[in-house]
Parts: C-alpha cells; sequence; structure tokens
C-alpha cells in the first residue's frame, strides 16, 4: 500500500459550473508499477458555482486503474446523488505519467507523476459539462517498484 498526495485542478467549461475542483487528496491505496485494480467508493468534488463552493457527490462512484511501467490510466464513473446536478452522470478518463521512466526498474522507484490529461464530463439535463486539465501532480510514499 502506499500513501498517494493528489494534486489536481481542473477547469469545467459550463455556463453554470465555473470550475470544478479537484481537492488536495490523501488517501491510502494500492499501487503497482503493471497491473490492475478497481473498487467503488464515495467521494464528493468541489465545484465553484456563481462564486459559491458546492459539493457533486458521487456516492457509488466507480474507479478503474490501469498501469504499465509505473504510469497509470483512470477511469471513473458514476451518478451525482446530491444538489443542483442529482441525477447527471460524471465520467472521467485521466492519464499520470511518471516523471521518472526508469524509476520501476530502478532501486528508488516512481514516486511522482504529471498529470498529462484529464476529460471529465457530468450529462444529463441539470449540468452538462466538459472538464480539462488545469495543472496537477501525484506523490507516492513509499514509492511503487518492479517486485
Amino acid at each position: 500500500m502506499s500513501l498517494v498526495m493528489l494534486e489536481i485542478s481542473a477547469l469545467m467549461v459550463y455556463q453554470k459550473l465555473e470550475k470544478n475542483l479537484l481537492r488536495n487528496l490523501t488517501f491510502s491505496t494500492e499501487v503497482t508499477c503493471n497491473g490492475y485494480h478497481s473498487w467503488e467508493t464515495s467521494f464528493a468534488y468541489d465545484i465553484l458555482v456563481d462564486g459559491k463552493l458546492e459539493k457533486l457527490p458521487i456516492t457509488k462512484l466507480a474507479v478503474y486503474f490501469s498501469y504499465l511501467n509505473g504510469d497509470m490510466y483512470e477511469v471513473n464513473t458514476g451518478t451525482v446523488t446530491e444538489g443542483r446536478c442529482a441525477g447527471d452522470v460524471f465520467f472521467s478518463a485521466n492519464a499520470y505519467v511518471a516523471n521518472d521512466q526508469d524509476g520501476c526498474a530502478g532501486t528508488k522507484g516512481a514516486a511522482a507523476f504529471t498529470i498529462r490529461y484529464i476529460e471529465g464530463r457530468l450529462t444529463g439535463p441539470k449540468c452538462g459539462a466538459i472538464c480539462t486539465l488545469d495543472t496537477g501532480l501525484i506523490t507516492l510514499n513509499p514509492p511503487v517498484r518492479n517486485n
């Protein structure tokens, strides 16, 4: 298990949602250099609407990760459960590239990842929107390496 520290800012393009901010997060999860895993969790994104911070809660967010030589690819999907966007479906696809491309094979491991791509979408009658990456970084402690 690695302690994951996630810092992301993503911009939401929609007439009613000014910005979708993924909080700076810290959580423990399984991470590997090569492989796949998935889980279901509750999650709430922070969104800025008309200058006011609101939550975008998803009670059953399905999370899918695949790993290849330390690079990570993530897909998330779930239905918004409360608030102005309740009933709309959230989907995102994300790509993270290891800053040290030899980290998994080396003795230090891969500890930092730059988020190169995010596309999130809210689909539905209430808050249809597209979200793209502003900035993003992931750090792992301990680093991940091949076994």
